[in-house]
């Protein structure tokens, strides 16, 4: 039974902000393996990755994600030798027990010097606290992975701006560098 318990800002920028570090090679981060991804992903899968793509066109630049809520500066820009990650950018209202396609937690920005703001939108992340939730939800076929903070978190990413030659629901993606 899935239920909707939201967590206040404090407690949600908590659980995010425990990224925070002067480096880029974030250890908190260090637990996210990139798990067995299948090679191919189903048409309909690609549709709703294609509908969430859709959804998240407009929240490109930086400051339109930060218009849509997207406020809490959840950590630098993460790397790890699989790969990077990039800057997370979270929406704290969204963080409860429940997953909707259609409202991701997290923006993940990588560096893109090309860009008026230096960055590119290049994936969302779906958290979920395993402290709500003691199972790993599933989105997109897909089971989260634990990860965040002292791995606090259900995570999953989808990496609907940079292509991930690690699979669309890896959590590092090679082309991501933090330097």
């Amino acid at each position: 039974m899935r239920f909707r318990t939201p967590i206040s800002a404090a407690a949600a920028l908590t659980l995010t902000l425990g990224c925070q570090s002067g480096e880029s090679l974030v250890s908190e981060h260090q637990q996210h393996v990139n798990p067995a991804v299948s090679a191919k992903v189903s048409g309909e899968i690609k549709a709703d990755v294609a509908r969430l793509r859709a959804l998240v066109a407009a929240l490109h630049p930086l400051g339109a994600a930060q218009d849509a809520g997207f406020v809490a500066a959840a950590s630098p820009c993460v790397a790890s030798p699989a790969g990077g990650m990039g800057f997370h950018w979270a929406n704290p209202g969204r963080v409860d027990a429940t997953v909707q396609w259609d409202e991701p937690e997290i923006l993940v920005f990588a560096p893109n010097p090309d860009a008026a703001d230096e960055v590119k939108l290049g994936a969302v992340e779906y958290i979920v606290p395993k402290a709500l939730s003691a199972t790993p939800p599933t989105l997109f076929g897909e089971t989260f992975v634990e990860g965040g903070p002292g791995n606090t978190l259900w995570t999953l990413h989808v990496w609907i701006g940079i292509e991930n030659p690690a699979g669309l629901f890896a959590p590092w993606n090679p082309r991501v560098v933090c330097s």
